[in-house]
């Protein structure tokens, strides 16, 4: 109830700053108010990302000194389109993910190269500095979960097209 009351008001004081500034007058009561209400509230931050696509490469699994698995990995997102003079195009974005723990040795374990994953996650930027004296920034997806859309493990997939043969009907 409070949050709905909170939210209200801001689009109050916020359509009265508007209007003033359209009207050409100016209620630097308002303004204040404003500006003291967000810096008191503390405005919240939200970094979720949802991303399904394929894997680009095998999983690497490595683990840090402390003990901790670590996967990396990458994932193609495909995009299809049709442009302006109705020729269809497609876009591919390649996008980092990194796992850690229990779910990086699952991942590891149950993902390869072009399976079709489900990832959720928080944004990450990593920044270093070159031997040149450049700044360099990488974005990556830290995943919470990751949900595996095929099943099984690489040899199982290789299996079950072997065992396809006519000749194996019992009947």
């Amino acid at each position: 109830m409070r949050k709905k009351r909170v939210e209200w008001l801001l689009r109050f004081l916020t359509q009265q700053i508007n209007s003033d500034l359209y009207s050409g007058e100016s209620n630097s009561y308002l303004t204040l108010s404003l500006q003291f209400y967000k810096e008191e509230t503390k405005m919240a931050f939200y970094n979720h990302v949802t991303l399904m696509g394929n894997l680009t490469k095998d999983p690497d699994l490595r683990y840090v000194p402390s003990g901790a698995a670590v996967c990396n990995f990458g994932l193609a997102i495909n995009r299809s389109y049709t442009d302006e003079d109705g020729e269809k195009k497609e876009d591919v974005t390649f996008i980092d993910i990194v796992c850690w723990n229990r779910l990086a040795e699952a991942c590891a374990e149950y993902l390869h190269k072009g399976s079709p994953a489900f990832i959720e996650g928080r944004l990450k930027q990593n920044s270093w500095e070159t031997e040149d004296g450049q700044k360099r920034y990488k974005h990556e997806i830290v995943a919470r979960s990751v949900q595996f859309l095929s099943n099984g493990k690489p040899n199982q997939d290789e299996d079950k097209e072997d065992s396809d043969d006519e000749s194996d009907v019992p009947f």
